[in-house]
């Protein structure tokens, strides 16, 4: 596959030819890499960052909404003189929307389908695949395809992270209850 990655675009994107930096796997000529870990460009790596940081990037947006909707609830209970734990319906709207987005991210809702096989040239995708948890038949959501899509099972391995666990119940055991 052709992609974007390792090039610059400085002029007229239909000028922008995909083949100068496609499957570039030394990045030696292009800077200086002393000060990094690894002379290479891992595509695996690069694909597992992309998913890891929409889907905080979802989780962050999610926690402020689902917070903001509850406080405004909460606030709106006093003047109404309501139960201080009640949940307005118009909050319930909101947590419930803000669910389905994290519901969409999680189950890679629109993933970028993939043509052709993949690999990098680093430990990267056996050392990542290595530290997922595994079910009693062995599978793992860190588990990648790398032919058709980027993951072999279609839910993020995220869902077992600290941000996920630490969203507000209300939306977290939404998201949970749709699954």
């Amino acid at each position: 596959m052709r992609h974007m990655g390792n090039t610059l675009c400085a002029g007229d994107e239909n000028d922008f030819d995909h083949e100068v930096g496609a499957n570039q796997v030394d990045l030696s000529n292009r800077f200086g890499r002393d000060s990094y870990l690894s002379a290479n460009s891992d595509i695996v790596a690069l694909m597992v960052l992309e998913h890891q940081t929409q889907m905080y990037n979802a989780m962050v947006a999610v926690n402020y909404e689902t917070r903001q909707a509850l406080y405004q609830s909460y606030g709106m209970n006093e003047i109404l003189k309501r139960p201080s734990d009640y949940i307005s319906d118009n909050a319930t709207r909101r947590i419930d929307s803000s669910a389905d987005r994290v519901l969409k991210h999680l189950l890679m809702c629109g993933e970028f389908p993939l043509t052709d096989s993949g690999s990098g040239p680093t430990r990267f995708a056996e050392e990542f695949t290595a530290g997922g948890k595994r079910d009693s038949q062995g599978r793992s959501l860190r588990d990648f395809d790398i032919k058709t899509r980027l993951f072999k099972y279609p839910c993020s391995y995220l869902i077992d992270s600290t941000a996920f666990g630490g969203l507000p119940a209300e939306v977290r055991l939404e998201v949970i209850s749709q699954l």
